[in-house]
């Protein structure tokens, strides 16, 4: 079952020695429950994980124990990829979002997969794609005052949708959750957007006036 899960993984598709990864025990196939914690912040980095179902979120707990999501993991996504090879700790915790189904990976499997081409070049593409929404969290973060984060959201999706109509593409506590606030701050400044006749709101559907 777990070298059938594992082969229908892009990752893994040219490589040919699965089953001496299974066997060194340097992979392996794990299910998550909706909820569920996954990887504690502060914990050591033993295994990449490689989404193949379901989502996970990374979060922040601040002073006063408010959940903050920072990040989130969809299928096809690598986990742990920038800290392994140093034995990094996680910044952040992360749970499973719904039900989630992970192959995770040692160091030792991870330095045995990176002799293959196809691997390696999926490998770093991802750790590219990480450090890139990780760039756009220290922009919004460094960003000062929650509606230039807002317009930069709504221009960004623009652009996106190609239009000045747009639909949001998460919801509100997800919005909130991406630029890192309080809902009840959010609320607050789209209706001062309105108000000021920047946008309308309908629900989801936003127009830039």
């Amino acid at each position: 079952m777990i070298r059938e899960k594992i082969k229908k993984v892009t990752f893994f598709e040219s490589f040919q020695d699965i089953d001496l990864l299974i066997n060194k025990k340097f992979i392996k196939y794990k299910e998550y429950y909706k909820y569920h914690t996954i990887r504690e912040s502060q914990e050591e980095c033993e295994w990449v994980d490689i989404v193949i179902k379901g989502e996970v979120i990374a979060y922040s707990l601040n002073e006063n124990g408010n959940a903050t999501n920072m990040f989130e993991f969809k299928k096809g996504s690598i986990i742990g990829a920038n800290l392994i090879l140093t034995k990094g700790k996680y910044p952040l915790s992360f749970y499973a979002k719904d039900c989630v189904e992970l192959i995770s990976i040692n160091k030792n499997g991870i330095l045995e997969l990176l002799h293959n081409y196809d691997f390696s070049l999926s490998f770093f593409k991802a750790l590219s794609i990480n450090s890139q929404n990780l760039n756009k969290k220290v922009f919004i973060f460094h960003k000062k005052t929650i509606r230039e984060n807002l317009l930069n959201y709504f221009e960004e999706q623009s652009i996106i949708q190609k239009s000045c109509n747009i639909v949001l593409p998460i919801s509100k506590k997800e919005l909130a959750d991406y630029l890192g606030i309080q809902r009840q701050s959010l609320f607050r400044e789209l209706k001062k957007l309105s108000d000021d006749k920047i946008i309308k709101i309908n629900n989801r559907r936003i127009s830039i006036l």
